[in-house]
């Protein structure tokens, strides 16, 4: 009889370790599925955020036309965009996918092609400032198309798709 309650025990642990084992397999789903809100996913999407704010504000002040007032907007939202764009590497320094995210994990299985992408972006939006600064409309229209690109190259390639 003693041997049965050894045995007891033992049938416990295992099913203790399968069970915790379990929880952590199953975390990054419960967390798409309960909303949860990580704060590290919630710090990437401050930076992106930013990132999309600044792009709106462009659009807005390409709008307007030309002139001194809209080409000092474009400049600081390029430079805004410049300045967070070099954040995204450490705002995704943290493998997290634990919560609400659209980032995929080839963000992190292709790291060293998700910074170059967010140096790029970070460079084209200096750029993009640089021919605002200089009132250079046609350069400020080449600019934006090639932030608008390398937005798109990371989203494409690093982002769960779109429904």
């Amino acid at each position: 009889m003693e041997n049965a309650g050894m045995w007891r025990q033992l049938a416990l642990v295992v099913l203790a370790i399968g069970f915790v084992s379990g929880c952590v397999r199953i975390n990054d789903d419960l967390g798409q599925v309960f909303r949860y809100k990580h704060p590290k996913i919630e710090a990437r999407k401050k930076v992106m955020r930013s990132i999309a704010g600044s792009l709106k504000n462009i659009k807005i002040a390409t709008e307007a036309g030309g002139g001194v007032g809209p080409m000092r907007k474009i400049k600081w939202a390029a430079q805004d965009i410049a300045k967070n764009a070099r954040k995204i590497r450490g705002a995704f320094g943290h493998k997290t996918m634990s919560g609400v995210t659209t980032a995929t994990s080839k963000v992190w299985d292709n790291w060293s092609g998700f910074t170059q992408t967010a140096g790029n972006l970070a460079a084209s939006a200096e750029i993009l400032a640089m021919a605002a600064d200089g009132g250079d409309m046609s350069g400020v229209k080449n600019g934006i198309k090639t932030v608008g690109a390398n937005c798109g190259k990371c989203h494409k390639a690093f982002r769960v798709k779109k429904k």
